[in-house]
């Protein structure tokens, strides 16, 4: 847990590296599940307005909208084929090389899509992680932040101003923060309407940063410090009347693991570690507190999950999670390709493994309502096999007799009244 009440002046942070221990090394109502994309392994569930997905294939930018049925529509052509969308919100879709060599913004104006350039890596410079919002007039705004090859970045904010072009700011000057991986970055848009960014970097150690303008200047106030770790994933930043919240990714290469760590601007700076051996996906700020999608790494294989108020794990990797006014949207990627649910509310139910040996895998499916159970035998980069299905008892209980079989196994329970395939991976 860290708590730091000190503002820093970006002229002045270059000589404040010692101060804050900066770091070393790196990594609608109710509704059955229905395939958005198929055969694709990867896409953003946007984060306001109708359920859309929007993805790459090779080099175009696509999207997929729920309309009778899933519809795709190509957006634009990119530079490259080795691509991720980063941010999907209104109008405008974040897209960025995998490799860190360039950033584009994809907007719509009626029926039509520009692609933008919002940055291009200069000889010897990687970018970072980029984040999207949009800004109290509904208008894109992008963050990002250049790595160049001596340890130096450079923190940067784009808008799309009423004339439908970007402006630049420069948020960080004088190479400052060092890191060794390009630093990730986000904008936030705060109750008063400004926009705040969250930065996160590694020199000797994990840091994040969330920089605010005061007039002509910007100030950057520590959120998370640490002497050990490493991050470069992409983080997840949200706003409520109490502060700003994100979610973020450290990886500690030394020990072969990785923390999701939940940071929080309130009335102080507070950080606490969400999950072990996991990468961040997304965050939600629910009326009992922050939810935060991420995927376990198991030998390989990963757990989706959801950590709340109420944890629970799902079958396949979470790739998208946002609030609705009917309760709760998931895109999660399977075997089939990403496929979409809508929840009547955050969920809830739990499945729990209490014996697992030579002689079986038992224990019980919490708040479930019938349906049945599948228990699978896994190993990565290959098709799983389904070694027993049954119905589950009526206190909810499973009990298999597994085979012997080289891999882990996999308990996933199906909602019969929404598909949402709840899921325990056996550790």
């Amino acid at each position: 847990m860290h708590a730091n009440h000190r503002y820093v002046n970006s002229r002045q942070l270059a000589g404040a590296a010692a101060l804050l221990s900066l770091l070393a090394a790196a990594l609608p109502a109710t509704a059955r599940a229905e395939l958005a994309v198929p055969r694709a392994r990867a896409g953003v569930l946007a984060a306001t307005g109708e359920a859309r997905v929007a993805y790459t294939d090779g080099r175009s930018l696509r999207i997929a909208a729920r309309l009778a049925g899933w519809r795709a529509e190509q957006v634009a052509a990119l530079p490259s084929a080795e691509a991720r969308v980063a941010g999907f919100a209104g109008a405008a879709i974040l897209v960025e090389s995998t490799r860190g060599s360039w950033i584009r913004l994809a907007v719509r104006r009626g029926s039509r899509w520009r692609l933008l350039r919002v940055a291009d890596a200069p000889k010897g410079g990687v970018l970072g992680s980029s984040g999207l919002a949009l800004d109290a007039a509904g208008r894109p705004a992008v963050a990002y932040a250049l790595r160049s090859g001596d340890d130096r970045t450079a923190l940067f904010l784009r808008r799309l101003g009423a004339n439908a072009r970007l402006t630049t700011t420069q948020i960080t000057k004088r190479g400052f923060p060092r890191s060794v991986v390009p630093p990730a970055a986000a904008p936030v848009l705060m109750p008063n309407r400004s926009i705040r960014v969250v930065e996160t970097a590694t020199s000797r150690g994990a840091t994040a940063l969330l920089w605010r303008r005061e007039g002509a200047r910007w100030w950057g106030r520590v959120l998370f410090a640490s002497t050990l770790g490493g991050s470069q994933e992409p983080l997840y930043a949200a706003v409520s009347r109490d502060g700003v919240f994100v979610a973020w990714t450290v990886v500690y290469p030394t020990f072969g693991t990785s923390h999701v760590i939940l940071s929080a601007r309130t009335t102080r700076s507070v950080s606490t570690v969400a999950a072990e051996g996991a990468v961040a996906a997304a965050l939600v700020l629910g009326p009992s507190g922050p939810e935060i999608a991420a995927n376990m790494l198991v030998d390989g294989l990963v757990a989706g999950t959801i950590l709340g108020a109420a944890s629970t794990e799902l079958d396949g990797a979470v790739l998208g999670y946002r609030a609705t006014p009917s309760g709760r949207e998931l895109l999660i990627a399977r075997a089939t390709g990403l496929e979409w649910f809508a929840l009547p509310g955050v969920p809830a139910t739990h499945v729990a493994v209490s014996a697992a040996d030579a002689s079986g895998v038992s224990g019980r499916v919490e708040r479930a309502a019938g349906g049945a159970v599948e228990l699978y035998l896994e190993t990565p980069n290959a098709p799983r096999s389904l070694v027993a299905r049954a119905e589950l008892g009526a206190d909810g209980s499973f009990n298999f007799a597994a085979p012997p079989g080289a891999g882990r196994y996999r308990v996933v329970w199906t909602d019969p009244a929404n598909d949402v395939p709840y899921a325990a991976l056996v550790r």
